[in-house]
């Protein structure tokens, strides 16, 4: 069975449980192809049902533990069980309080993934600021250019996110990054930033980065608004508003779960 029958959401889950499983000791290659072509399987049933891989196995994660720990996997479908039976609101209280909206992390989505969503939703965003600025009578009031707005977004995404995936403990790798790297990649992240959002915005021809009044700036913020809905809504990641910061969150509560003995500074 080949990946091309399932859905993009299903194609979205194999990829992620496939990678969970090659970087897992538990897994040699003949395990990982017989488990993932049962669960391939698994979800081609599911899809002519209209059965999500979310409700057939749960997250990639989620079911990978369910894989390497089947024991803990009984005792969580018996908690997840008496969750239900419990009172609406207890059971809204305690799913606020002790679990997070989503269970990925970080490093389960590419950096390319990512940092198109958050360029996407700044270029979004900047739009909608710089509108409602340019709305306000100033004598001082300086038009922001096309070419600057697209690439502040563009720049400020991708220093965003590889700055969070620098700063972020993995929580599939033993070590964290040392802390001199670290403080170096985030100081090259920053000037990259500065030096190409400097040469934007002065050194490009002013022909070539024309000004935008606040009207072009509300058609470009309902323009991108509105693909970016339909794109996330096809999206792997979860809903959510620049939502790479809730899951770099989680990758570093799942390290420390997963390394509870592993102190600051890298070592045990």
């Amino acid at each position: 069975m080949t990946n091309s029958e399932l859905s993009k959401r299903n194609q979205e889950f194999i990829f992620h449980l496939t990678k969970l499983l090659k970087n897992s000791k538990s897994f040699d290659d003949e395990k990982t192809d017989s488990t993932l072509s049962t669960v391939k399987q698994k979800l081609l049933e599911g899809q002519k049902t209209g059965r999500t891989a979310r409700q057939i196995f749960g997250t990639p994660t989620e079911y990978f533990q369910d894989l390497i720990d089947p024991k803990g996997a009984a005792l969580r479908r018996k908690r997840l069980a008496s969750k239900i039976h419990t009172p609406a609101k207890n059971n809204k209280q305690t799913q606020s309080a002790r679990q997070p909206r989503f269970t990925q992390n970080l490093f389960q989505f590419s950096f390319w993934t990512e940092f198109v969503d958050t360029a996407w939703t700044l270029l979004t965003m900047f739009a909608v600021l710089y509108a409602i600025t340019g709305l306000i009578p100033t004598k001082t009031r300086q038009d922001i250019g096309l070419l600057t707005l697209v690439f502040f977004s563009l720049i400020t995404g991708a220093a965003y996110v590889l700055i969070l995936r620098v700063l972020t403990p993995d929580p599939t790798k033993d070590q964290k990054r040392p802390l001199i790297q670290r403080i170096g990649l985030t100081v090259s992240g920053i000037l990259a930033w500065f030096v190409v959002f400097s040469v934007v915005s002065f050194a490009v021809p002013r022909w070539l980065n024309p000004s935008l009044n606040a009207n072009w700036l509300i058609l470009i913020a309902i323009a991108a608004g509105g693909s970016y809905y339909f794109w996330r809504k096809n999206s792997s990641l979860p809903r959510g508003f620049l939502v790479i910061g809730g899951l770099a969150t989680n990758a570093s509560l799942q390290y420390r779960q997963k390394h509870p003995k592993i102190k600051r500074g890298g070592r045990k």
